[in-house]
């Protein structure tokens, strides 16, 4: 169970790591200098913006995915997490001695792309927030040949993401 438990890979511990959505069991895997103070900051950085973000447009946009989508990243987080502890690790022993299909549990960190997918939806709620309060350019809203669309007003955007 340990050989295929989430290990460290930055300065913020096992659970940091998995957070940052790395926490590779198999240190080979990782690029050198991904576990730099410097840089592993700066990715901790982007994804609480990108977690701000997240949580920024369920509030404000409410879409249809955001429970399913945040309640599956708190689950596989959770099973990224099964590994980290001794408890957690005998408990998917168990789970694998009762029925080997549990198997795939041990890869834990595995299950963090509902959480990656979480992240860069809120990353992307970030960049939308910001284009919504920086002041429109002159000429937003326009095609090539300098003629506004259907019912726009020159400098309005084109379209309106969840309901911005």
């Amino acid at each position: 169970m340990e050989a295929f438990a989430a290990r460290s890979d930055t300065p913020f511990g096992t659970v940091g790591s998995l957070l940052l959505l790395g926490g590779v069991w198999n240190a080979g895997a990782v690029p050198p200098g991904y576990g730099e103070p410097v840089t592993a900051t700066a990715r901790a950085l982007v994804c609480a913006l990108s977690l701000a973000g997240w949580v920024w447009w369920l509030w404000r946009a409410r879409p249809v995915v955001g429970v399913g989508l945040s309640v599956s990243a708190a689950v596989g987080f959770g099973i990224a997490l099964l590994g980290v502890s001794a408890p957690g690790r005998e408990f998917l022993a168990a789970l694998i001695g009762l029925w080997p299909g549990f198997g795939p549990l041990r890869d834990g960190q595995l299950y963090l792309a509902p959480l990656s997918l979480v992240q860069a939806l809120g990353a992307g709620a970030v960049v939308l927030g910001l284009l919504r309060v920086l002041p429109a350019h002159e000429g937003a809203g326009r095609d090539r040949a300098g003629a506004t669309g259907e019912g726009e007003r020159p400098g309005a955007p084109r379209s309106r993401c969840g309901g911005w």
